[in-house]
């Protein structure tokens, strides 16, 4: 099964319009960071580590952009 990119699902997306939940001492996490940055992609972290997460959070990242959940 492909695992599907946030940015191949949607694009064009303004601020808050992707959030990303994590750990900052996730190697994936920071990845996933840095390619939205380095592609111009405004986000938001949560940090998983440091305060609760919704239930749907089973692993790290989990990238939300408007309605889609990717693992």
């Amino acid at each position: 099964m492909k695992k599907t990119s946030a940015l191949k699902v949607k694009t064009g997306l303004t601020a808050g319009g992707i959030t990303v939940y994590g750990s900052p001492t996730c190697p994936w996490c920071k990845k996933q960071q840095e390619y939205f940055t380095q592609k111009g992609v405004s986000f938001e972290f949560t940090d998983c580590s440091s305060q609760a997460c919704p239930d749907f959070v089973k692993a790290y990242p989990t990238t939300v952009s408007v309605g889609f959940i990717n693992f």
